[in-house]
């Protein structure tokens, strides 16, 4: 059974996951604003230029009728409006309103301006409710599947569960959560009422006072502005309510009895949440507002399983299912694999369990490993790496094992037999004079252990004289590191260790997730996962095309800007990890934090050799903390 630092990490990723589906919903509204924005100002504009004299129009112009020509265009452009609405979905309410214009023979030049404006405004709340109704959708969704996942790979066992349907899912994201008994489509509609009718008084008071069409445009677009902020407001709570509730509702389904309140600490955090965090409900008593998220407006926290003592007995019911039927979760299970076998239904590559087995499958790969106490010298450290390759299935009969001096914490060397097909190793090293804490150490075995797995597979790393291509190193460093991170976590390490090679992890990970293979990947350690298990299946090391694929991969040229805040909150923390793995340099501490603020205010091209350790080696540490975005 995993423990409760398990389970409070993997769901604070869980939940900083969906709290970042929120923030792309909003910053599409956003962007939808900006557009309709930009069409009052034209269209304000146009009619300013049009019926006004001097930058100015009095009231009596503006509620003359329009002439004829005037009144047939405008007609025109109510029709189009009126076929856009039906193709869009606008309210039927609107749709009528411009069918009743189009019939009526007069109309005033200030209700034409008033029916333009308003198509827009109609437009941006039609759109803002489909795109908040498809990410309140996905956030239910998997935040519900992902939890499932979570809980089954932490008991090492699966079993069939109530799955997902669009009814199921239209009934909770229809269904009124707050006290005002209003669900979010029903908030959005009296948001657009609201703002509708401030745009109306706001043209009628400019037309009145006669001023020129800056000023409207300028009053119309603080009234936006607080709209946009208000949506803001909405989403994020209404993001926060459905994480929650798809917890909720998984939890229930695979017979979770007690949940426990995990706050997100930090400088943002509300004392609501700081007095909320840790505390422990059984889920008869869960009450989003009052013993569950969200607490407030822009709620960062979310809900964790407690178990206590009682996890075999629980475990036990769950798991017994409606067929009684169980199977195994190795530890190295992915995500989208879970998916397709308790989800979608395939379980072909998934073993049944027997009745009297254990609830949590053994880890055939850990096993006969010492705990980390019980690894105190070099020679413990060498039989520590003797176990895990034999653990692995690799012949070393060939290959010498060695605790001596090196410069590097650790190395494997090729062999003679190597080509420029095939690789083959002669030595793996491990340095006696790392001075690192052993599971620092313990961790360089992982690494070397994985370059090591390559033996005997294909790879495309050597160029004709016989040289290492670099963009090969570098992404066998990546996957190298990653794994060896994830091995460490399977291992029953919870904390989270500085990574080597951070240059590498931090420049190629990003890239990677940008491509379908990595996608679903929020840390280091799923990175990890995924390179170990094609590894260990039989896959080697071609990465030539792979490189090619990542160039063409490009990152926003502010993308590492995104970590920076968390970087300056957390600074002394993350220095500590960072030179938990460098505990030499600890004397140089404070030149590194001002390489590192003068890295934070530069190019990543300009960045000093010092700059760049620096900048990396901190970055990668926040990558660790706060997954990979």
């Amino acid at each position: 059974m995993k423990d409760s630092t398990y389970w409070k990490k993997r769901f604070a990723l869980i939940e900083e996951s969906q709290n970042r589906k929120g923030a792309q919903c909003y910053a599409e509204i956003e962007k939808q604003y900006r557009q309709a924005q930009q069409e009052l100002d034209v269209q304000i504009f146009a009619w300013y230029g049009r019926f006004a004299a001097n930058n100015g129009i009095t009231m009596q112009e503006a509620r003359r009728m329009l002439a004829g020509k005037e009144l047939e265009e405008f007609k025109w452009d109510v029709r189009d409006y009126i076929r856009y609405g039906e193709a869009n979905a606008v309210s039927g309410t609107w749709v009528r309103q411009l069918e009743n214009a189009s019939a009526r023979f007069h109309i005033s030049r200030l209700e034409a301006l008033k029916l333009q404006t308003q198509q827009s405004l109609e437009v941006l709340f039609g759109n803002q409710l489909d795109t908040l109704d498809s990410a309140m959708r996905g956030i239910y969704m998997d935040g519900y599947y992902h939890s499932a996942f979570e809980i089954q790979k932490g008991m090492g066992v699966a079993w069939d569960f109530a799955s997902l349907d669009n009814r199921a899912v239209s009934k909770v994201i229809g269904k009124p959560w707050a006290a005002d008994g209003k669900n979010f489509s029903q908030r959005i509609w009296q948001n657009r009422q609201k703002l509708v009718n401030e745009l109306h008084t706001e043209l009628t008071r400019i037309i009145l006072l006669g001023q020129d069409p800056q000023k409207a445009i300028d009053g119309i677009s603080r009234k936006m502005n607080t709209s946009r902020k208000n949506a803001g407001r909405l989403v994020m709570t209404e993001a926060a309510f459905f994480s929650s509730a798809a917890q909720k509702d998984c939890f229930q389904e695979l017979g979770v009895e007690q949940y426990a309140v995990l706050a997100t600490l930090d400088s943002r955090t509300s004392d609501i949440c700081q007095a909320m965090d840790g505390k422990v409900f059984p889920m008869s008593q869960y009450e989003p507002g009052s013993t569950a998220p969200p607490f407030h407006v822009y709620c960062r926290s979310t809900t964790v399983p407690y178990f206590g003592d009682e996890f075999d007995t629980v475990g036990e019911r769950a798991a017994r299912g409606k067929d009684g039927k169980t199977y195994y979760v190795p530890a190295g299970m992915t995500y989208p694999e879970w998916k397709a076998a308790m989800v979608d239904g395939d379980k072909s590559r998934l073993q049944k369990t027997h009745p009297g087995d254990k609830m949590k499958a053994k880890d055939e790969l850990m096993k006969d490993l010492p705990s980390i106490s019980d690894v105190k010298t070099s020679d413990d450290i060498k039989a520590f790496a003797e176990q895990f390759i034999d653990n692995l299935g690799i012949d070393r009969k060939n290959i010498e094992i060695s605790v001596k001096g090196s410069e590097n914490f650790g190395y494997c060397a090729f062999g003679s037999g190597t080509t420029r097909n095939t690789i083959h190793y002669q030595e793996y090293v491990l340095n006696v004079n790392d001075d690192r804490s052993m599971i620092h150490r313990i961790k360089t075995t992982f690494h070397e252990s994985h370059h090591l797995l390559a033996e005997g597979k294909e790879w495309d790393g050597l160029t004709p004289d016989y040289k290492i291509k670099e963009p090969w190193r570098s992404l066998e460093e990546t996957f190298t590191e990653s794994s060896a991170h994830y091995l460490l976590e399977r291992y029953g390490v919870t904390d989270k260790l500085a990574p080597s090679y951070a240059k590498e992890l931090v420049r190629n990970l990003p890239r990677l997730k940008q491509l379908d293979k990595y996608s679903s990947c929020a840390t280091i350690q799923d990175f990890g996962r995924i390179a170990f298990t094609d590894r260990k299946n039989g896959k080697g090391a071609l990465w030539v095309e792979l490189s090619k694929k990542m160039k063409r991969v490009k990152l926003a040229d502010d993308y590492y800007t995104q970590y920076h805040q968390y970087i300056q909150d957390n600074e002394e923390e993350l220095f500590d990890m960072f030179l938990a793995n460098m505990p030499g340099f600890e004397n140089y501490r404070n030149q590194m934090k001002r390489d590192l603020k003068s890295a934070m205010d530069k190019e990543l091209a300009l960045l000093s050799s010092d700059e760049q350790t620096v900048y990396y080696g901190i970055m990668s540490c926040a990558m660790q903390k706060v997954g990979v975005k």
